[in-house]
């Protein structure tokens, strides 16, 4: 009867351990990824459609982009790519509730319209991650 006792007592001090240290499954996190637009200039004051494609070269699934607008010349109108949710807010473009698994490629449409002024050349930013938001890869 002891014994018994004994073996119920130390599978509950381990299982309340491992509970008071918070113990969490780990997560992967997305290391690397490709991407490129296109077209690669536009003319001042202008609306343009931007084709993002997005490679996912990570062995981890991608289900959160963020592409952000080069500078405060633009003005991301809209945004959309297949099977994904698009939400758009001036300075960003989000795709959410999809997945890019290993070596699969996403395109991304963007549109935005350019300021009045010629400006020099400047760089959009894309980024990716497995869990929304969270250990973002440029």
């Amino acid at each position: 009867m002891f014994k018994r006792f004994a073996h119920i007592t130390l599978a509950l001090s381990l299982i309340v351990s491992t509970i008071a240290l918070g113990w969490v499954p780990a997560k992967a996190d997305i290391s690397s990824c490709s991407s490129s637009v296109t077209p690669h200039s536009v003319e001042p004051d202008s609306t343009t459609d931007f084709s993002f494609q997005l490679t996912n070269t990570d062995p981890n699934p991608i289900h959160w982009i963020r592409i952000t607008r080069p500078s405060s010349n633009f003005t991301i109108t809209a945004n959309s790519a297949p099977g994904w949710q698009s939400t758009t807010s001036s300075r960003f473009a989000f795709q959410t509730n999809g997945t890019l698994n290993s070596g699969q490629t996403l395109t991304i449409t963007v549109t935005a319209s350019a300021g009045s002024t010629e400006i020099p050349s400047e760089n959009w930013k894309v980024e990716a991650s497995e869990d929304p938001g969270v250990n973002i890869v440029s």
